[in-house]
């Protein structure tokens, strides 16, 4: 039953108001997909759409056989699905031919589809379809990602002014923000931090918080009678003021790039360009996904070079020029650093039908374990599901010396500045699953003085398409995590020879996901050995950050990181940047990516641009053919653009 018919109207006409479902794939795009919320907390009448049910509604809510819901958590992951008896759905939830009366959780919510689940592209088959057990549902407010309590009329809101996880540079932090209520105000009070706030008549209030370096968490409570009514939690990382001068690196992508430097004359046109609007340094994709190099001298792997690329959105690169050097000699002259990056263990573009080596050594291409092969493991291009990227096994010896001769005939041929790690992971959470790796897993595991006793059971099994763990999960984790982190550690051995012979004072970084919360999948630990997980972060899943995890943390194998903050709101890129400088400790530097082509009108490009400024020691701007020049060097500047709307 319904718990109050007086909610207030601005909450259930939900204006602005959109979920948004996990994506499908993070590594190629970082938002999920949206549906408007249609109403909140009101019967179904005739409304169509998604609904959003609240505590405020009831403690449950009644979903008839024909209609989809998912139930999420007060953690906003997904607790349940509800799948409409005429479809099968994802197989990742609960079909029922009967009413159910679905549980609206504590702090958390349910999404109600007002349509039959079958009809394609509606909400019911959006529900359906988008939504798997564990995954992270947001809620967003005219773009903003923001909580489920402001969904709610009749409690007490705390409508903060401030982003929930911020980097600063002062010693103190203003909390500043309005109680909103339509009731009775007495007896209410704010603290901040234990400490009483002054809350003017209007339900204004402001509070300075002293800092401390590193992570500081701020709590605010709103307190009726000494009861809590609602909280926030804030998360401020003080470090030091930087310089004012701050690195700007442009990602030169080799998928869309290559064809259009014909000749010398064009890459110093390129280069000059950008160094007049504010680059610093050029990272250029000398290895890109399929696996040929911009470079010539290729002594040490043979492998070809771009110009031999058949698909025509990247065919026609020029034979004759060596892009590396051309970069290099022009790059120089200008005052730029040159930084050549390589998709290390990616080989291949299955989206594109094109491989530069990898059709010769078959061996090498991961085995992926999911559900859509029905309990086979595969070889990637074998499989029912490919994904877009081939990738190849870490763990195989005959990739690792390949990957590492890559590297050193760059640094021993050419003089860049440094190299750059980019897709040195596993391709997600599927890999690898071949005799190769359960061969060396299982040494790693007899060092602990454990044993593999099913394969691959004791590190998952599919219940459907929901992954149900086995007793060895974590030692998987921490086995993939430690076999990249090895392999950084080669690359920064090998770098330092190189160093130490020539003098040159050649960098070792790496580009990667901002998402760390969700990394581990890739095998990947880009965190400082010293960083401990504290559940006010946001990080799903508590039981990963064992010691022995976060010893695989790698930057104490790089000079600077690049994260991929891609998100297309300041408040994101805020919080990403935050969470790098929180778990990297303040111990290199930082460089958010910003994907300009996610952030086209020129107001939002500044501020995101912007934020990522703020939060870090530079920018790294991707794509540069999709570079708008005075739109970004307005942002840059923080400055209007010219004609902005």
């Amino acid at each position: 039953m319904k718990a109050d018919d007086a909610v207030p109207q601005e909450v259930t006409r939900a204006e602005g108001i959109e979920v948004e479902a996990a994506p499908e794939d993070i590594t190629i795009h970082v938002q999920g997909p949206l549906w408007s919320i249609a109403g909140i907390d009101r019967e179904r009448g005739e409304l169509e759409g998604i609904l959003l049910f609240t505590r405020e509604y009831g403690e449950t809510v009644s979903i008839s056989s024909a209609y989809a819901a998912v139930q999420v958590g007060a953690d906003s992951k997904v607790a349940q699905v509800v799948l409409p008896s005429l479809t099968d759905g994802n197989d990742a939830g609960v079909s029922t031919t009967e009413a159910v009366e679905l549980e609206i959780p504590e702090g958390g919510y349910v999404l109600f589809a007002g349509d039959e689940g079958t009809v394609p592209e509606g909400a019911g088959y959006f529900l359906a379809e988008r939504f798997r057990v564990g995954d992270l549902v947001k809620l967003r407010r005219n773009g903003q990602v923001v909580p489920v309590e402001e969904m709610m009329g009749s409690t007490a809101k705390l409508v903060l002014d401030n982003y929930p996880m911020v980097t600063a540079m002062e010693a103190n932090h203003w909390v500043t923000g309005t109680i909103r209520h339509t009731g009775d105000m007495s007896g209410m009070q704010l603290f901040v931090n234990g400490v009483e706030a002054p809350v003017t008549q209007d339900g204004s209030f402001s509070h300075c918080s002293p800092l401390q370096p590193g992570i500081n968490y701020i709590r605010v409570q709103l307190l009726r009678k000494g009861v809590e009514e609602t909280s926030r939690e804030l998360v401020i990382f003080s470090r030091p003021r930087s310089a004012p001068e701050k690195e700007v690196v442009l990602w030169v992508d080799q998928t869309v790039n290559a064809k259009r430097f014909q000749s010398s004359a064009d890459v110093l046109d390129f280069l000059q360009l950008a160094r007049d609007n504010g680059v610093t340094k050029i990272a250029l994709d000398v290895k890109g996904v399929e696996g040929f190099v911009s470079y010539k001298k290729n002594d040490l792997t043979g492998r070809p070079y771009v110009s031999e690329i058949k698909a025509p959105a990247k065919a026609g690169a020029n034979p004759e020029l060596d892009m590396l050097e051309e970069f290099i000699t022009h790059g120089h002259a200008l005052g730029l650093e040159i930084h050549a990056a390589l998709n290390v263990f990616a080989e291949g573009s299955i989206a594109r039908d094109e491989y530069a080596v990898l059709d010769q050594h078959l061996d090498w291409e991961e085995r992926i374990y999911i559900p859509e092969n029905n309990g086979e493991i595969r070889r990637q291009r074998e499989s029912l599901k490919k994904g877009p990227v081939a990738f190849v096994n870490p763990s195989h010896d005959q990739v690792w010396e390949y990957a590492r001769l890559t590297f050193e005939e760059i640094i021993k041929n050419y003089r860049v500045d440094g190299v750059i790690h980019d897709r040195s992971r596993y391709d997600n959470e599927a890999a690898d699953f071949s005799d190769v790796t359960r061969a060396k897993f299982e040494v790693f595991l007899r060092a602990r003085g454990k044993r593999l006793a099913n394969w691959p059971a004791d590190v998952f099994v599919y219940d459907g398409t929901i992954r149900v763990d086995g007793p060895l999960i974590q030692d998987w984790w921490e086995f993939r995590a430690g076999t990249i982190k090895r392999f950084f550690a080669e690359i920064k051995e090998l770098v330092n020879s190189y160093r130490n012979s020539t003098g040159r004072p050649i960098q070792v970084s790496a580009y990667v996901g901002s998402w760390y919360e969700i990394y581990y999948l890739n095998g990947v630990n880009w965190g400082s050995p010293s960083f401990r997980f504290d559940e006010r972060l946001g990080l799903q899943d508590a039981s990963l950050y064992t010691p022995e995890y976060c010893q695989t943390g790698y930057i104490g194998y790089l000079d600077f990181l690049m994260i991929g903050a891609y998100q297309t709101t300041g408040q994101e890129v805020e919080k990403y940047a935050t969470l790098a400088n929180i778990v990297t400790n303040g111990e290199i530097p930082l460089y958010t990516g910003i994907a300009v082509t996610n952030v086209p009108a020129p107001a939002l490009q500044r501020e995101v641009i912007q934020a990522g400024l703020a939060a870090t020691d530079g920018v790294m701007l991707f794509d540069a053919s999709q570079i708008n020049w005075p739109v970004a060097r307005a942002a840059l500047l923080g400055e209007e653009y010219e004609g902005e709307v």
